[in-house]
């Protein structure tokens, strides 16, 4: 059979439209925060919590060296047999090497599952052999950087950004950075010494993560290279306590896991298609293409003629990214299903693979999306015609999303700056809710000292731990977006690593999950001038559960889907109006959802008005046109001149 590749004019349409938006701003929106990165507590169901954090860190292990060429990817898969199946992809392919030693991890791993005595140590050391390449490339980036190690410079900035820091908390971050010029002189072949290096770096993020966001960061509010790279190191030890907690709390899932390696298709090699500027200008807005024209020569001058630089933007070859090797794998293969809607990333995700995701019918999800444009980004293949062609029409919605931000660009930018480009890849997952509410062995020094095994003597004591805990207020607590209260306050500490224990008590979980009528809440839509075409949307459909926000770049994308029924919302053209409120941006939504979470309300009621109506009548117009408008807008028009912007 065939494979189905896309091409053709629904391809070229697509990659001229990725060209143009890519030169005009290579970043999309605001980056995503790293769902498993921050150090607040879990309010997903614990089982789940600690899968995804073992799949982002799988991942991350897995990536073996830098660069794009080894962005990993897992998912996992649980079948009737016992088998737990992790299913792993690479951007170029996994390497035999990398399957070799994942699996070792993994039988370290099930040796812990079923109850030998073991030493997280020994989980470490393999992932720090595993990944050693990429170790000694951090360690040679962070030898080239300065960082401050100078007490009376760390006290300057700390001093000047966080004055308010408890006095106890800077004296604990001054010992801390004593050890950051051993960490600049380390041998990456001395094993011990790298050991308790990266114990000590993945304190960095867990322990001092606000006050060294306050004090290290650049012009550009980015956190310093040298901070980020620390964090990155930290990781790896992160990592090793992500697959022991695993292990120790759901043997049964560990006990007979297997690591499955994705086939990785080959990169397309394309002749160039002919590009025409002019033409992708028509399709945007055909009596605007000498604006848009103008506007492009401010924003590209001194790169040429338009059509000349538009055309250089052209790559030599497509890739398919590791998440959606993933996808193309389960579409081909429908008998097979990820048991968790969820795939592990070592990098962020792009904005294409984000896009692509949210419209496929399996839900998959990654923990953050780093929103930056690849030109050399491709959809999967396949030997499935209906899989083909369910990947054309999310293609095509992904082609009107982004002509859509074209369109905005050239309108509505007076100024054309490009926005911050952002790193890939972030901290990565913390550390935080992963030891509680049930934890193995306290950790002694800076290495596990006592060895992973009997399960009821360590739960026991965490019992007894949990009731002697006392609770104070923690500067580190993260109240979600819907204003959950906090059933308890814990202390500074969220949870345990190498040196992490207070007086060798644990500290529970504590943040309430989110209510549940809020993924309950209903927005009907329908366009004031024309009541037969609606819409319908789910609150879960484009809340962002790992930024507890609501997502207005979502809820745009589904209005503005194309059909003869449906709202055919345009953002340029359009103004949303949600219980008589106007509502533009991304505060204004969330606003408007808090004011209806607020009185109780779990059904709201919508209308898309067209903005050059609500003027006429706004400037008290009487004609058809604006009486009908009227007649459709009430009761909302009756104080139109007056109407609320959240």
């Amino acid at each position: 059979m065939a494979v189905l590749t896309q091409s053709g004019n629904l391809h070229k349409r697509f990659l001229e439209t990725v060209l143009l938006l890519k030169a005009l701003n290579e970043v999309q929106g605001v980056p995503s925060a790293h769902g498993l990165d921050s150090n607040e507590r879990p309010s997903t169901q614990r089982a789940v919590f600690l899968k995804r954090k073992f799949l982002d860190s799988f991942a991350f292990v897995c990536a073996t060296r830098k660069g794009g060429a080894n962005v990993s990817a897992a998912c996992m898969e649980e079948n009737q047999s016992g088998e737990t199946i992790i299913r792993l992809a690479c951007n170029t392919g996994v390497r035999e090497s990398v399957l070799s030693d994942a699996q070792a991890i993994i039988q370290i791993l099930t040796r812990v599952a079923n109850g030998e005595c073991v030493n997280e140590t020994s989980i470490l050391s393999k992932i720090i052999s595993m990944d050693s390449s990429r170790i000694h490339q951090y360690l040679q980036e962070l030898k080239a950087c300065h960082a401050p190690v100078s007490r009376p410079e760390i006290e300057r900035r700390i001093s000047k950004h966080a004055v308010d820091a408890p006095l106890h908390h800077v004296e604990s971050l001054l010992e801390w950075f004593d050890g950051i010029p051993a960490i600049q002189e380390l041998d990456c072949e001395n094993e011990e010494k790298l050991l308790k290096f990266i114990r000590h770096a993945q304190r960095a993020k867990h322990d001092y993560a606000e006050l060294l966001h306050a004090s290290f960061r650049t012009d550009t509010g980015q956190l310093e290279k040298w901070l980020l790279i620390v964090f990155k190191l930290g990781r790896y030890g992160i990592a090793s306590r992500a697959f022991a907690q695993l292990a120790f709390e759901q043997p049964t899932l560990i006990a007979h896991m297997a690591v499955h390696p994705v086939m990785a298709p080959e990169e397309l090699p394309i002749s160039p298609p002919r590009l025409d500027l002019d033409v992708v200008l028509r399709r945007l807005n055909s009596s605007q293409v000498d604006t848009y024209r103008r506007r492009l020569s401010q924003i590209w001058k001194g790169k040429g003629t338009l059509q000349n630089y538009f055309a250089r933007q052209c790559p030599d070859h497509f890739s398919v990214h590791a998440e959606l090797q993933l996808v193309s794998f389960y579409d081909d293969n429908p008998h097979v299903k990820p048991s968790l809607r969820f795939i592990g990333v070592s990098k962020k995700s792009c904005y294409l693979c984000n896009r692509f995701l949210a419209n496929h019918p399996l839900s998959l999800t990654t923990s953050a999306c780093h929103q930056k444009l690849y030109s050399t980004w491709a959809a999967p293949s396949t030997k499935a015609s209906k899989v083909y062609n369910s990947y054309k029409s999310i293609i095509r919605r992904l082609i009107c999303t982004m002509e859509a931000a074209i369109k905005q660009e050239l309108d509505s930018r007076s100024k054309f700056s490009h926005r911050l480009v952002p790193p890939d890849s972030s901290a990565g997952v913390s550390l935080s809710g992963i030891t509680e509410p049930r934890s193995i062995p306290v950790m002694s020094g800076a290495l596990l000292e006592e060895p992973i095994y009997n399960r009821q003597k360590t739960m026991s004591r965490s019992l007894v731990s949990r009731n002697d805990s006392a609770y104070s207020d923690g500067s580190g607590s993260v109240i979600p977006f819907w204003g959950t209260p906090l059933q308890a306050q814990y202390t500074g500490t969220l949870d345990f690593e190498s040196q992490d224990c207070i007086h060798n008590n644990e500290i529970p979980s504590t943040i309430s999950p989110l209510p549940s009528k809020i993924m309950t809440m209903v927005l009907h839509f329908e366009r004031a001038d024309n009541h037969l075409k609606q819409e319908i949307v789910r609150v879960s459909e484009i809340f962002d559960h790992a930024n507890q926000q609501p997502v207005w770049e979502r809820l745009v994308e589904i209005l503005s889907f194309d059909g003869r029924f449906r709202i055919n919302f345009c953002l340029e053209n359009d103004l949303l109006m949600i219980e008589n409120h106007a509502v533009e941006d991304q505060r204004q939504f969330a606003a408007c959802l808090q004011y209806l979470y607020n009185i109780d309300k779990l059904n709201g009621h919508c209308l898309v008005c067209d903005r050059n109506t609500i003027e006429k009548s706004v400037h008290g117009c009487t004609d058809v046109d604006g009486l009908q408008f009227q007649d459709t807008m009430s009761p909302i028009t009756h104080n139109l001149q007056n109407y609320t912007c959240c």
